[in-house]
């Protein structure tokens, strides 16, 4: 089987538009892997719409496509730490909220759970693009303000964590 010219353009697309992306796709026999960046793979497997290409891709095409928010996304979303200790992980972007890293799959975290700065707490996916958000501090999960699969805008808190 083979991927669509339009579908190959349309990763590469991805690929330079982004600094840091982990991308895998499978067709049957061909297996294409990219990286840029230092985005890891976390296993997600989405299917490949090919809306850019007017032409379907085989049913068989899977790949999956995470990333990493760049530093500056990272530290913006994260609150400063407030009176209370307590700091609030916001959304960088709008997108679709993820608990886990695949469906079926326990979450990242949960209320209760202890979770270092750079651990991933929750998945933020835009267009296919599923962007792991750090915890942006060490501390106790304390509460999530949004339900899996649910939609999130730009800087809406997500979860709060109370420092230890």
């Amino acid at each position: 089987m083979t991927i669509s010219d339009k579908a190959l353009l349309h990763v590469l697309k991805l690929l330079e538009e982004s600094d840091n992306l982990a991308l895998e796709i499978e067709s049957g026999d061909l297996r294409l892997t990219a990286r840029k960046g230092n985005a890891a793979v976390i296993s997600h497997a989405v299917r490949v719409e090919d809306s850019v290409a007017q032409q379907p891709v085989p049913a068989s095409v899977s790949a999956t496509v995470v990333t990493e928010a760049p530093a500056a996304t990272q530290a913006e979303a994260v609150d400063a730490v407030a009176i209370d200790g307590t700091v609030i992980v916001r959304s960088p972007m709008k997108g679709t909220f993820y608990r886990a890293p695949a469906p079926g799959e326990p979450p990242f975290c949960d209320i209760g759970d202890r979770v270092a700065s750079d651990d991933t707490v929750c998945l933020v996916e835009i267009m296919k693009l599923f962007n792991s958000i750090p915890a942006g501090a060490s501390g106790t999960v304390e509460k999530f303000f949004v339900e899996n699969a649910e939609p999130v805008d730009l800087h809406q808190p997500i979860v709060s964590i109370r420092i230890d």
